[in-house]
């Protein structure tokens, strides 16, 4: 059984207790090839566009504010302190209010309108401005909406970044790095670093994804729901109003439906090919998991303490080794792109 059996009748006499349920099973199918697989392994181009978004990045994080005194109204890229206050038909919205919020000035950490706007605003006047939000705006309630909003602005800072000098790697504590060329070099081979790594991980995903298109069989309903739950559980939504539980439903499912059939093919491979996991395997697995989970890495290790949460993560690892096999013996060859081709590699 794959997922837990369900009564669906049960009677009480005499004789005792008699009940029907039904039990979904793994499902039956041939494997076919899967080994020496064809696979493309796109590499995006680092060019130097790239090393000075990268080194400007650098610059913003290390840059210093400076209090403008004289100055008394907003430019763009000015960051302002601002007490910002919302309004929707004469009532307050909390969502778009706040007091000494810092902000960068056309960086976009604003509502497009009220971005716009806030260039000319005076300090310690209250300023009135009337902006709408955008349709796709992250907060459903606030999206299209439009809104009045009562700005103060406190105070007004100028962002001074780092000059692009030899002094620059000492400025970012790049040791080793003893001139601005010897920092651009570092930073070149890092993004390179980077593209192999995506590049891995592209031709990893679409090698999953060739094995599964090649297997056409029905996966057992129960069991694509139980994933669809443990999905919506790790992006945090605990409920779903019942009006868009079908809606939500429908638009997860397909996925759900593949990433369901590639476990298991990849359980099988797994068998066929007798992979094992050690418990060397499994707390390496449990330490390198709970480095990622912040606050939860406790409750993380606790949970995999238990039997049940070793011999889950003991899975896990067993199809991520069978996936290793099936990259590793696929014929490849790599070739270069520009950014721009990422997101057509998979059509």
């Amino acid at each position: 059984a794959v997922t837990p059996p369900v009564v669906v009748s049960h009677e009480l006499n005499d004789a005792g207790l008699r009940f029907e349920a039904t039990v979904e099973v793994r499902p039956e199918f041939k494997l076919r090839k899967y080994k020496g697989l064809r696979a493309v392994r796109r590499v995006v181009k680092v060019e130097d566009r790239h090393v000075a978004k990268y080194l400007d990045s650098l610059r913003e994080r290390a840059a210093v504010l400076e209090a403008e005194e004289e100055r008394v109204n907003v430019e763009a890229g000015d960051v302002v302190v601002a007490d910002i206050h919302g309004f929707h038909e004469g009532k307050p919205v909390d969502e778009a209010t706040g007091e000494g919020v810092q902000v960068e000035v056309g960086a976009g950490q604003l509502p497009e309108e009220l971005d716009k706007q806030m260039v000319g605003v005076t300090r310690s006047i209250k300023t009135p401005i009337l902006a709408r939000f955008p349709q796709d705006y992250g907060n459903p309630d606030l999206a299209g909406r439009a809104v009045r909003f009562e700005v103060t602005v406190r105070e007004i800072k100028r962002k001074l970044l780092p000059p692009l000098d030899d002094d620059l790697p000492a400025e970012l504590g790049a040791e080793g790095c003893h001139s601005l060329d010897e920092l651009k070099a570092r930073l070149r081979e890092d993004l390179k670093s980077r593209s192999a790594a995506d590049a891995d991980r592209r031709m990893r995903g679409e090698l999953l994804d060739a094995l599964v298109e090649a297997h056409d069989f029905e996966v057992p309903p129960g069991l694509v729901e139980r994933h669809i739950i443990g999905r919506l559980r790790d992006m945090g939504v605990r409920e779903i109003p019942r009006d868009r539980l079908e809606e939500v439903r429908s638009e997860m499912e397909p996925v759900a439906v593949k990433e369901v059939r590639a476990r298991f093919l990849l359980e099988t491979i797994a068998e066929g090919e007798s992979i094992e996991t050690g418990a060397d395997e499994i707390n390496e697995g449990i330490e390198k998991r709970a480095s990622l989970a912040g606050e939860r890495a406790d409750e993380l290790r606790r949970y995999y303490r238990d039997e049940a949460g070793r011999a889950e993560l003991a899975g896990t690892i067993k199809r991520e080794k069978a996936l290793d096999l099936v990259v590793e013996s696929a014929t490849r060859r790599d070739e270069e792109i520009d950014e721009t081709q990422v997101a057509d590699t998979r059509g």
